[in-house]
């Protein structure tokens, strides 16, 4: 029953995010529901507040505006067992530059392979990882950066391996007023390996590039932040995403938002988004806890999150 429901997921997904077609496969599929409980929580739009290892995944031009330094992780769990984690580190070098390093594991658990017969082969391996690397730095009122992201996917006899690049710049020429610009999976190729009974295959692919631009614009009088982001996906097709955060207080932290998923018309649907965020001191730390749900196409994404400010 597991294996069959993991069929109907892959079928339904490589349908909806174009995985089929002949531009190339997503670097890491999963990437397209967003890393991160705060990412989520506000249904994406984070292009222009990026700032954090996890919105900096988006835009690297954030790693300019990282702080003093915070450590994330998060853990998504999603329909049909299907998970993604990620924990990442990001720091300011100087007031003018700053860094962000990343790790993220995506997959699907307790997955048992068949054989034509009906025998059972055991557990399938159905894994994705992908480490980035990122430095930005400011050029006045514009910030710019680049990360540099190694991706291996494993999926039972089939492994591969590439690279790919994303590219961002921040402005924030105004109090409250943010501007953002990224493209990503720039130059991404990926080498696959295929073991037979009659050895080894191998191809290549690339992957589609993703561009996105984006606004937001915080009232701080009343302590709310609004975020509407454009996305196009290679040759597959354009997203909408748009959200909120509201500071309560400074402990608690609301965040809502709305995914309009258009990569082919059959599966446009609105994606709404939620979250809150708790806030505490830790000495003279700071630390985050969030939690967000996304409506996602084949049912409900929860996501958990953990921040600690240096």
């Amino acid at each position: 029953m597991k294996t069959a429901r993991f069929l109907l997921a892959f079928a339904v997904l490589a349908f909806c995010s174009g995985t089929t077609r002949a531009s190339g496969g997503y670097a890491n599929p999963l990437y397209r529901y967003g890393i991160g409980s705060n990412v989520l929580g506000v249904g994406g739009a984070v292009v222009s507040l990026a700032y954090d290892p996890a919105s900096i995944l988006v835009n690297p031009a954030g790693a300019a505006f990282a702080g003093r330094g915070r450590i994330a992780a998060s853990h998504s769990a999603l329909a049909f067992d299907r998970t993604i984690n990620f924990i990442g580190f990001s720091r300011q070098i100087d007031p003018q530059a700053g860094f962000s390093v990343s790790w993220v594991n995506s997959g699907v658990s307790d997955l048992i392979g068949y054989d034509l017969s009906g025998n059972s082969t055991g557990p399938l391996d159905n894994s994705s990882n992908t480490v980035a690397a990122t430095f930005a730095s400011k050029f006045g009122p514009i910030a710019a950066g680049v990360s540099a992201k190694w991706h291996r996917v494993s999926l039972n006899r089939q492994q591969s391996a590439g690279w790919s690049f994303n590219v961002g710049a921040l402005a924030r020429p105004l109090p409250g007023l943010s501007i953002g610009v990224s493209a990503r999976d720039l130059l991404g190729t990926t080498v696959w390996t295929t073991e037979t009974d009659v050895g080894q295959l191998r191809s290549e692919d690339t992957f589609p590039v993703t561009l996105s631009g984006g606004v937001s614009y915080a009232v701080a009088r009343l302590g709310t932040t609004l975020a509407a982001d454009f996305e196009h996906v290679g040759s597959e097709g354009d997203y909408l995403h748009v959200g909120t955060s509201v500071v309560v207080s400074q402990y608690l932290r609301v965040r809502a938002g709305y995914r309009w998923v258009g990569i082919a018309e059959s599966c446009r649907k609105a994606a709404f988004a939620g979250g809150i965020g708790l806030s505490t001191t830790f000495g003279d730390n700071r630390v985050h806890f969030d939690y967000s749900v996304l409506n996602e196409a084949l049912g409900a994404a929860h996501s958990l999150g953990m921040a600690f400010e240096l």
